[in-house]
């Protein structure tokens, strides 16, 4: 078994412990399926300067891209199998070759929390960002925030919607399935048309 640590924010009080089942390439059958879905979406967007992070629940396990990634840095290795979060101890197990950034609790926070939600897709792009911001829900998560407090915000505007601008940084795009989340983007970006 492998471990390291990773730092959040910088802050040493809120170290996340990173311990690896194995640090060999994810083998899940859904990695060409979320590969795909951000492909579709890549060449959707007209602004191309783009930052995806994207997960899927798996039984009780999440596979998510380790951090946010553009387009051309994406690959099968980029992907991690998240087994378990331990929130006492702030420890996460996990599956694969790369360690990911401290973002990728918030998606497994989400599955965690909201058994509906099973595909979620959250994308860097100003552009996008700037016309969806006027037409959809943007909350604001503050840095010191703690962790519970911002996934209670999120969850609390994701009740009644699947689209969501955060800090005017990133749009999350939430469904209860793979097919549901690839509609729910081109209907995003249809009514931007």
């Amino acid at each position: 078994m492998v471990s390291f640590l990773l730092f959040m924010n910088n802050n040493p009080s809120h170290d996340l412990n990173l311990t690896f089942l194995s640090i060999e390439e994810c083998n899940n059958p859904l990695i060409p399926t979320l590969l795909k879905t951000i492909k579709n979406t890549y060449h959707s967007l007209k602004n191309k300067k783009s930052y995806f992070l994207m997960s899927a629940s798996y039984g009780k396990r999440v596979l998510i891209n380790q951090g946010f990634l553009s387009y051309d840095q994406l690959k099968r290795d980029s992907f991690v199998e998240i087994i378990d979060y331990n929130v006492s101890a702030h420890t996460l197990l996990l599956i694969g070759p790369k360690k990911p950034n401290e973002v990728v609790l918030n998606h497994w926070l989400i599955h965690y929390a909201k058994n509906e939600i099973s595909c979620i897709l959250e994308i860097k792009n100003i552009d996008l960002i700037s016309r969806l911001t006027p037409l959809y829900p943007c909350i604001v998560i503050k840095e010191k925030q703690s962790m519970i407090k911002k996934l209670k915000t999120m969850i609390q505007h994701l009740q009644n919607n699947n689209i969501l601008v955060i800090n005017n940084e990133s749009v999350m795009i939430t469904a209860s399935s793979i097919p549901q989340v690839n509609k729910n983007i081109q209907n995003l970006l249809g009514s931007l048309r």
